[in-house]
């Protein structure tokens, strides 16, 4: 639901906490609740990739890649972008997590640009999985 995601984005503040696990874990929950079976299940994560929630970074880095790996026992894809100077990232944390590629960004007008190769590359993937079941040739 486009509308929903939207609401949901501009209702977000920051808060100097990132518990890149739940995010995971809540993504993940919205597709098995209303994920369509013959759509291609994927999430976008944006962060500094400082994962310091729940309790302390060493336990929350552990909790989001766990997490990471039960979304992708599921087949969703997980494309990671990291946002900010590169000296404030924990760009390792983002590349274990992603399974269709890991973005750098270093503002917020970058993002535009790699929101865009991310909807080319599932578009691309739309556009040729065509699976060929049977083929009957008909002679007049």
């Amino acid at each position: 639901d486009h509308d929903y995601v939207k609401l949901k984005i501009n209702n977000l503040s920051p808060s100097g906490w990132t518990n890149i696990g739940d995010a995971i874990a809540d993504a993940t929950a919205l597709f098995d609740e209303d994920g369509r079976e013959d759509a291609i299940w994927a999430m976008i994560l944006l962060s500094d990739g400082r994962a310091n929630m729940p309790i302390d970074e060493e336990y929350a880095r552990e909790y989001a890649l766990n997490k990471s790996r039960v979304a992708q026992e599921k087949g969703i894809r997980i494309y990671t972008i990291g946002l900010g100077a590169k000296d404030d990232l924990d760009e390792e944390l983002l590349r274990e997590i992603q399974t269709d590629g890991y973005y750098y960004s270093p503002s917020a007008e970058d993002l535009e640009e790699i929101y865009t190769a991310i909807a080319e590359d599932l578009i691309y993937e739309v556009e040729h999985d065509i699976v060929v079941i049977k083929v009957t040739l008909l002679k007049p």
